[in-house]
């Protein structure tokens, strides 16, 4: 792919996501290369692929694996099907036994815990054993706070190459047990004194998603410099959002929502990267300021 024809793809999209510059930036300088890289993954393993994609809140996880789809496509031919692990989340109903069975906090979706993984792992296997039949993936629709018709899935079919299997807690691994002790904002303090709901998460983190992350035959980590930025980021995607929209959350609920997330978040910004086979490390205007490549 020549030069004009990537700055060409790169203005296409941004014009099609209504993106700001820093994306142009990002992609030109950074994203390019790494989709080069998987196609050189491709080409090692001469075989189907899942690749996970890690990224905190407001990272551009969606986005950045949605546009190395396109560059894979246009510049290697290569089918790309893109899975969010939100699309894995249970059904409403199923997450409202939990939240009675198990604790609350489980009936909001998002931790470990929420996702049907059993799912996700029987469907990126199959795909990955080279199936040639078409694959069913779920979707889900969160203004309804629940999954499309299966009419509304994902279709992996028999000519898909790679899956980028995308989400905030991808690759990641469960806690010491003493770590869990004391509470780390205001949600554990408040809501879950008997650390029941943290202990469950991290339980199920280590006993049923390492299975499902174990089909990532690689690993790519979007970095925030700290976890200050992930709230900045993610009440800038609520900007981003129509006034009218019922589902868009101010300042303080962004606050409270990104409490559900922080002490995983904030163990993986300190014990992925040495785990991750891409590391993609922002500066706090969210422009790519270094990419490390595991030797």
């Amino acid at each position: 792919m020549k030069i004009l024809e990537k700055k060409a793809l790169i203005n296409s999209f941004i014009n099609k996501e209504k993106l700001d510059d820093n994306f142009s930036i990002n992609a030109s300088d950074y994203l390019l290369d790494v989709g080069d890289k998987i196609n050189s993954w491709f080409n090692k393993h001469n075989c189907r692929l899942c690749i996970g994609v890690n990224g905190a809140q407001g990272t551009g996880k969606s986005t950045i694996s949605k546009f190395l789809k396109e560059y894979l496509k246009d510049s290697y031919n290569l089918s790309v099907l893109v899975i969010s692990l939100d699309d894995l989340y249970k059904k409403k109903s199923e997450r409202e036994i939990l939240s009675k069975k198990i604790h609350p906090l489980l009936k909001t979706r998002g931790v470990p815990g929420t996702h049907d993984v059993d799912l996700g792992y029987k469907i990126i296997k199959s795909f990955l054993n080279n199936s040639t039949n078409d694959l069913f993936c779920p979707r889900f629709n969160k203004n309804i706070d629940d999954r499309y018709d299966k009419d509304n899935w994902h279709i992996l079919d028999s000519n898909t190459d790679i899956i980028i299997l995308e989400g905030w807690c991808v690759g990641a691994s469960h806690q010491e047990i003493s770590d869990l002790i004391e509470p780390i904002n205001d949600l554990e303090r408040n809501h879950d004194k008997d650390s029941k709901w943290r202990t469950y998460v991290n339980k199920v983190l280590k006993d049923d998603y390492q299975k499902l992350f174990s089909l990532c035959s690689y690993l790519i980590m979007l970095k925030p410099p700290s976890f200050q930025s992930i709230y900045e980021w993610r009440h800038q995607q609520e900007d981003k959002i129509c006034n009218q929209s019922a589902y868009k959350m101010n300042k303080k609920q962004v606050i409270n929502f990104v409490q559900y997330f922080q002490r995983l978040t904030v163990w993986m910004l300190e014990d992925l990267p040495s785990k991750s086979d891409i590391v993609i490390e922002f500066d706090e205007s969210h422009l790519i300021k270094k990419i490390t490549h595991k030797l």
